[in-house]
């Protein structure tokens, strides 16, 4: 689906067959997504909070938030996850084909990942405390 709403503050989906999710809500905090055909997922919220996902088909995150702190995915076809956020806290991965993290976070203090592709990693938090990465094919980490 595609939600355009200013005021939609929690979005919830559980679908065996959603395969692609695109937000724009101004007051969306919080987004749950559990589907086993789900692509792309795409939000734009001034007050998101929190992004959970679980799919195994799911390719591509990207995130714009300004006050996201969470982010959470499970994907073993999760190639690429692009976030940017000023209150970004914590981002955690598992995929086995993540390829690409790229992170734009002030507050960022935790980083953990998990791929045996992952080639690039990629971070900008001038509050980083912790990175983890498990990754046989890790070509470059800049943080």
């Amino acid at each position: 689906p595609s939600c355009r709403f200013s005021k939609l503050e929690s979005l919830t989906c559980q679908s065996s067959k959603l395969e692609s999710l695109t937000c724009q809500s101004s007051k969306l905090e919080s987004l749950t997504c559990q589907s086993s055909k789900l692509e792309s997922i795409t939000c734009q919220s001034s007050k998101q909070e929190s992004l959970t996902c679980q799919s195994s088909k799911q390719e591509s995150l990207t995130c714009q938030s300004s006050k996201q702190e969470s982010l959470t995915c499970q994907s073993s076809k999760l190639e690429s996850i692009t976030c940017q956020s000023s209150k970004l806290r914590s981002l955690t991965c598992q995929s086995s084909k993540l390829k690409s993290i790229t992170c734009q976070s002030s507050k960022l203090e935790s980083n953990t990942c998990q791929s045996s592709k992952q080639e690039s990693l990629t971070c900008q938090s001038s509050k980083l405390r912790s990175l983890t990465c498990q990754s046989s094919k890790l070509k470059s980490i800049t943080c």
